[in-house]
């Protein structure tokens, strides 16, 4: 990052603000551009959480327990999005395998095959659905996922 070594300040502004306010203008330049990347999310706060579509994974999870079907799904796509970048993502992926609906198994399986390290029993929660999942696309997609899982390992 290039510093100015010297902060000149506009003639119209200068007119307006007399010579005896420039240190102090200069001043407060410098200390807004000192506070720049903490208000940016860096610094010692740290990185911002991870968010998919504006929401952040803990809002998200929260969503796998609606009653609206449509917002699990949008919860599962915007997971299976930010995948392995955050650790309680596969076992939420998991838990979205028990849901009622055929739908929501099935783009929990999507996602969770997105996922670049597949936990061992998250795996194993998959292949289960390929062989007893009531619904025969949910089983056919678990047991396709399930092979090729297998095999990336």
């Amino acid at each position: 990052m290039l510093i100015p070594t010297e902060l000149r300040i506009p003639e119209a502004a200068s007119s307006v603000i007399g010579p005896r306010s420039r240190p102090r203008v200069a001043l407060g330049l410098i200390a807004m551009l000192a506070l720049l990347p903490v208000s940016c999310g860096g610094g010692p706060k740290g990185p911002p959480p991870l968010t998919a579509g504006g929401r952040d994974v803990a809002s998200l999870m929260g969503d796998l327990k609606h009653k609206q079907q449509q917002v699990r799904r949008q919860a599962i796509l915007k997971l299976g999005n930010i995948g392995d970048a955050a650790p309680e993502v596969a076992p939420a992926l998991t838990q979205a395998l028990k849901d009622r609906e055929p739908l929501i198994r099935k783009e929990a399986i999507y996602a969770i095959y997105k996922l670049r390290n597949v936990p061992r029993d998250t795996l194993e929660a998959v292949e289960q659905l390929s062989r007893s999942d009531r619904d025969a696309s949910v089983r056919e997609l678990a047991t396709r996922a399930t092979e090729k899982l297998k095999a990336r390992e």
